[in-house]
């Protein structure tokens, strides 16, 4: 999951849309807290997520962060690839979240609220070598994850 994601734990669910997508992370959380999902953070999300002003949400969102079975760190080996993503328009935190995530073995989903992003990636598929969705849209597609538990 990105920074977007997180984000929606603290969001104002005003929208009947951030609330859908606000109770999609909160169930993919729980998934994670049991053990049924892997939870997979690096060192871009935290970096990210460090910056965001308010310390009582950055702190919060941190807890659930905090929760991660992967811990993935950005080397120098990865540098062309990020900026090839760059390149094409993402940004360099997404680019360096997607890729960490890319290279590590068994992770087969990115999960972002972020529509842009979202676009981005299927308009750029071979690039990104990952499957970027909306939580509730996974959720709701991925029947097997739900059956399972």
């Amino acid at each position: 999951m990105d920074s977007s994601c997180f984000c929606r734990i603290v969001d104002d669910p005003v929208q009947y849309r951030l609330r859908l997508q606000t109770e999609a992370v909160v169930s993919i959380l729980e998934f994670c807290d049991r053990g049924n999902l892997m939870l997979v953070s690096s060192d871009a999300l935290e970096f990210q997520l460090q910056k965001i002003p308010d310390t009582g949400h950055r702190d919060q969102i941190l807890a659930f962060l905090g929760a991660a079975n992967i811990f993935i760190e950005s080397n120098g080996n990865i540098k062309s690839r990020v900026e090839t993503l760059c390149n094409i328009g993402f940004t360099c935190y997404d680019s360096l979240h997607l890729f960490s995530i890319c290279r590590s073995s068994g992770i087969n989903i990115f999960l972002t609220t972020d529509d842009r992003l979202l676009r981005k990636a299927r308009s750029y598929i071979n690039d990104v070598k990952i499957s970027v969705a909306n939580p509730v849209n996974w959720l709701m597609d991925d029947q097997e994850v739900i059956q399972e538990f």
